[in-house]
């Protein structure tokens, strides 16, 4: 073996683009096939989401996601596409490629009003253009 400095090795926390927030929320996962499974969410980023379920997925299979939630007094649904990223002992990760247009606000508001770095969030955003309604920002907590 060549001498040296071994690389460190980057944690998955390091090579994440958003950031978490712990927000436990009802979840539907759609397949192609017509298969509709139910789950729960463990966290949520812009970028994705960590469920539990009792099912399987096979990783890098396309899904649609709904999540159930409050939004300004209301019943509201997050919708998005994406695929499975990863599948392990904390449950399945899906990647997020795109976000319905109407969902973008109220994801954005359970994340800022959740995360534990909400300003960390509001930087994420505008790194990838992402332009929450002003008095959603106002409204937050500092």
């Amino acid at each position: 073996m060549p001498a040296g400095n071994p690389q460190p090795k980057t944690t998955q926390q390091e090579q994440r683009q958003f950031t978490r927030a712990p927000v436990q929320l009802n979840a539907e996962i759609h397949l192609d096939c017509g298969l509709h499974i139910e789950a729960h969410t463990r966290d949520l980023s812009l970028g994705g989401a960590l469920l539990s379920t009792e099912r399987y997925l096979p990783r890098g299979h396309p899904v649609r996601i709904i999540l159930d939630l409050e939004f300004a007094g209301e019943a509201c649904r997050i919708r998005a596409q994406g695929h499975v990223a990863r599948i392990d002992d904390e449950g399945v990760a899906i990647a997020f490629a795109r976000i319905h247009p109407e969902s973008l606000t109220p994801l954005c508001h359970i994340i800022l009003t959740h995360a534990a770095e909400s300003e960390r969030v509001e930087q994420e955003m505008t790194q990838h253009g992402i332009v929450p309604p002003q008095d959603l920002l106002a409204a937050l907590p500092k």
